[in-house]
């Protein structure tokens, strides 16, 4: 299985095309946080964890689609464009952000785990694009992010990377192939 990662700062603001970086291994699944009727969830990490931005959470929101919120910043929605994420209040990590080529798999399903201390992992697994694949994000307390896919992901859709919001201005978008 082929895995990626994307490690960030916290003042990075970055669009990416998604996969290869360097090699990663998933971490652990956790418990079942979404079974595909749900849209938003919040997740208590445990620990105090620096967004984009430098805004200091302790919960986030696990969107469906494959990105993580402030909590009550953005509420799930049928789009993803770079004009939302920078638009949107409070920052996100778009793990891989997908709405328009995501389909509804009933085996798709989103886990969360966590130590409570240190690092807090979020995994959507069998998500439907052009195939079936996994991701997950792991947070680290350090502030350090995490994000693997497998060799199934797309490529050369939906929006992978940070961002602050509230308007910021990003940096041109970033090929990861």
């Amino acid at each position: 299985m082929q895995t990626s990662i994307i490690t960030r700062s916290i003042a990075a603001a970055v669009l990416c095309a998604a996969p290869a970086l360097a090699q990663h291994q998933f971490g652990p699944l956790g418990t079942e946080i979404m079974d595909g009727s749900q849209n938003m969830v919040t997740v208590n990490l445990g620990f105090n964890f620096t967004m984009p931005g430098g805004t200091v959470v302790t919960s986030l929101d696990v969107d469906e689609h494959g990105r993580l919120v402030e909590v009550g910043s953005d509420p799930s929605d049928s789009s993803e464009s770079t004009t939302e994420m920078i638009n949107n209040p409070g920052a996100s990590i778009n793990v891989l952000w997908d709405f328009q080529s995501y389909t509804v798999d009933p085996n798709a399903t989103v886990f969360f785990d966590t130590d409570n201390s240190s690092v807090a992992t979020i995994t959507w697994v069998n998500v439907n694009f052009t195939a079936v694949c996994t991701y997950q994000v792991q947070l680290f307390a350090t502030g350090n992010i995490v994000m693997v896919y497998d060799s199934r992901c797309p490529a050369d859709d939906g929006i992978i990377g940070l961002c602050p919001g509230n308007g910021a201005i990003l940096p041109a978008q970033t090929n990861l192939d």
